[in-house]
Order: C-alpha cells, then sequence, then structure tokens
C-alpha cells in the first residue's frame, strides 16, 4: 500500500441553468514521486472530471475556479490531490501549499479591524497611514476574493479530504471547517476528511479486491486505483432569513413592493409555493418574534386576521418548500399567533413518501435523516384560528 494524501472535492447535482462541469486539481510538478503518479491515475479515472488543472499555489487554484463562473459554469464537482502531513495540515500544489492561513477569513478579518483602528488613530496625531491603509486594502481583497469562491460552486457539493489524518487534530478540523467556508458556503455542502492516513494504490490483482474499496464504500475494480481513509463529515448549512429581498407588506398590511414568486433563492437550492400572494413581512399581527428580524416569508397576505371560510388553509396561509437537491437536515421557525388548533408540518422524502409529521406551532422545526433524503416540506394551516403565520431562518444541509 501507499499512503497518500489528496483533496477530493465532488458534487452534487445542478440547481440553475449554468453549465456545469467537474474538474481534477493536481499538484504542479517535473516528474513526480510514485504517490504523485498514482494520485495522476486517480484523476484519470475519475468518472466525470472533464478538466484538470495544475495550479502552483492557493492563489492560482482561487482564480482558475474564477474563471469558471465568469465562463458561465457552476462547478458541481472538483477532485485535489497533493501531498500533506497530520501535523501540518495541508495540501501541497507545487511551490506552495493549500494551508490554514490560506482560508482563514476570521483572522483576516481581525487584522483588518486591527488596521483600520490603527489608520484612524494616526490620522488623529496626523501621523503617515499610507502603508496601513496599502495592507488594510490588501486583506480586504482577499477576504471580498475568498467570500466570492463558493459561489462558483454547485449547491451540496462535497468536499473530501484525502490527506494524512486532517481531521485527527483540532488544529486540522480548523483547516477542514475553514476550506469548506470557503469552498462551499454560499449554497452548502460539507466536507469530508479523514481522521487516520489515506491509502492511495492499484488493485493489481483478483485478491486484492476483498480489501480495496473506494471513497464511497464501492469494491474497486481491477487495475482501479483507489483512495481509502477513516472518514468524518463537516456538513456547513444554508441558512436563508428571507432579509435579502425587498419587504412585501409593511406593519400595516400595505402592500409596499412586488409579491415574491418562490424561486429568489433557487441558486441555493431551493423553492417557495403558496397558492397566492407569497410576500415578506416584518409584522405578523402585531408579532415580532421573529428569530432574525427583520422580515420573515408569509403567504397568504392580505388580508390578516379574517375568520370563517377566508381563515386556515382556505386563506392560503400554506406553504410549501422544495429542495432542488434533497437534503439531510432542515429545519425553520413559525411564527403562529394561535398554535395547537390543527396547524401541522410535514416532512417528505425523495419518494413523496411521509418521513415525518408534527403538530405546529410557535417554535423551531427540525428533522433530520440519514436515508431517504428530504425532498419537501409542507406547513399547513387549516384551523379557523383568527391569525396569520410568518417563517424564518430556514437551514439545510446536505
Amino acid at each position: 500500500m501507499i499512503l497518500a494524501c489528496l483533496m477530493l472535492l465532488w458534487g452534487s447535482t445542478v440547481l440553475s441553468q449554468k453549465k456545469t462541469i467537474t474538474l481534477g486539481v493536481a499538484p504542479h510538478m517535473d516528474g513526480g514521486d510514485q504517490v504523485e503518479k498514482n494520485m495522476y491515475a486517480l484523476l484519470g479515472q475519475w468518472p466525470g472530471i472533464e478538466h484538470i488543472i495544475t495550479p502552483s499555489d492557493p492563489d492560482e487554484l482561487f482564480d482558475k475556479l474564477l474563471e469558471y463562473e465568469e465562463k458561465g459554469y457552476e462547478i458541481d464537482g472538483i477532485v485535489i490531490a497533493g501531498h500533506g502531513s497530520s501535523d501540518y495540515p495541508r495540501i501541497d500544489l507545487g511551490e506552495e501549499p493549500l494551508d490554514a492561513s490560506a482560508v482563514d477569513v476570521d483572522t483576516l478579518q481581525e487584522e483588518v479591524d486591527r488596521l483600520e483602528k490603527s489608520v484612524e488613530d494616526r490620522r488623529a496625531k496626523g501621523l503617515p497611514t499610507d502603508r496601513h491603509e496599502a495592507s488594510l486594502q490588501e486583506n480586504r481583497a482577499r477576504i471580498d476574493r475568498l467570500n466570492s469562491i463558493s459561489k462558483v460552486m454547485a449547491p451540496g457539493a462535497e468536499v473530501k479530504l484525502i490527506n494524512c489524518s486532517p481531521a485527527a487534530t483540532k488544529e486540522g478540523e480548523t483547516f477542514v471547517n475553514n476550506l469548506a467556508k470557503v469552498l462551499v458556503s454560499d449554497k452548502g455542502g460539507k466536507v469530508v476528511a479523514s481522521k487516520a492516513d489515506v491509502n492511495v494504490d492499484q488493485v493489481t490483482r483478483l485478491s486484492g479486491k476483498l480489501f480495496a474499496t473506494s471513497s464511497d464504500g464501492e469494491t474497486v475494480p481491477l487495475y482501479d486505483f483507489f483512495a481509502d481513509g477513516e472518514w468524518v463529515q463537516f456538513p456547513i448549512p444554508v441558512t436563508i432569513d428571507f432579509d435579502d429581498v425587498p419587504t412585501t407588506y409593511d406593519e400595516n398590511a400595505e402592500k409596499k413592493k412586488a409579491l415574491l414568486t418562490g424561486n429568489e433563492w433557487a441558486e441555493k437550492g431551493v423553492t417557495f409555493s403558496a397558492k397566492k400572494n407569497l410576500g415578506t413581512t416584518s409584522t405578523v399581527l402585531g408579532h415580532t418574534n421573529y428569530s432574525s428580524p427583520p422580515n420573515g416569508l408569509t403567504p397568504g397576505l392580505p388580508p390578516w386576521n379574517r375568520t370563517g371560510p377566508e381563515q386556515g388553509d382556505n386563506a392560503e396561509d400554506s406553504l410549501t418548500i422544495t429542495f432542488t437537491k434533497p437534503v439531510l437536515q432542515a429545519s425553520i421557525t413559525v411564527i403562529d399567533n394561535a398554535p395547537g388548533r390543527g396547524d401541522s408540518i410535514t416532512f417528505f422524502g425523495e419518494d413523496g413518501g411521509i418521513l415525518k409529521t408534527m403538530s405546529m406551532g410557535n417554535g423551531v422545526y427540525s428533522h433530520s435523516e440519514v436515508r431517504p433524503a428530504i425532498k419537501r416540506i409542507l406547513i399547513k394551516e387549516e384551523a379557523n384560528d383568527g391569525d396569520d403565520v410568518a417563517y424564518d431562518d430556514l437551514s439545510f444541509s446536505y
């Protein structure tokens, strides 16, 4: 067996009209040792890879990823191969490794905060600020660039680190989590990292098939390469707070902006549907207990507080949430001023079967699955209870 350290990121079903592509990333090298040659062979047989890029450092890697967005692509899979080690989590790219310093946005932001204060203090004292302002702009640009990278990725992308024990230490876990934030935070995804060293080898005889499994647990065909490790997952959820669109209704139920279509968050992997009048509001019958002000999502508006056949489900207060790619966990905050009178929330699987149904009132409702995954959520208000309902902070992960 040959021990190797490489990183794999692959992917997801496309959730937009963009062209999709799967990439391989290998370290820029001349010749290479046997491990690196096995890495190249693994990339060559990886299903779906269309392009292989060979960056020499993290900046070149990120530049090349962003170029695909400029060309109209959404990256639904990446395989990155490179040496690393358990005591120094990294992926070698030739000249400069992809390591913790390359993806630590929080530390960069702390440096920006420090420089901003320093510039302000020096100006107050009449001291030169040119050098400090140049450093400030450089760090701001680095943060903006790192924050933009995940926008080129498809929803639900997976990052797999086949690296020498990257998840075995606290420092390694921090590196893995920060890398995940850079690559998949915009549309959600997860990192799968190994707590142990990773074996990369080739099945050269039939007896080897008894011991060789691929990273997804499947038996490896004869003469194929494989990478095997002890995997743990680091999911990065998506949160929709409904504050990134104009407020449809004010506190008096007066319509201020156009109604929503429900497709405003489709690029993040989720759509919403109501029978009519889907919009956002800051108030539900004078209630402002949103988990993240100012707005929540509400169907069936206006009017509010109408009793009889116009209330409950007949008032179109129900909401359907559909995930383009099934998710393993989902939660949402419900604002319902008259709970417990027949309202319900139901989670459905890919086959349309019911996974779980709960009575609904004020609060956070969540459900997690290993398999089958959650494809759709139906929130139904069917009691004539003289109130209105709104929703906030939908969170889901793959």
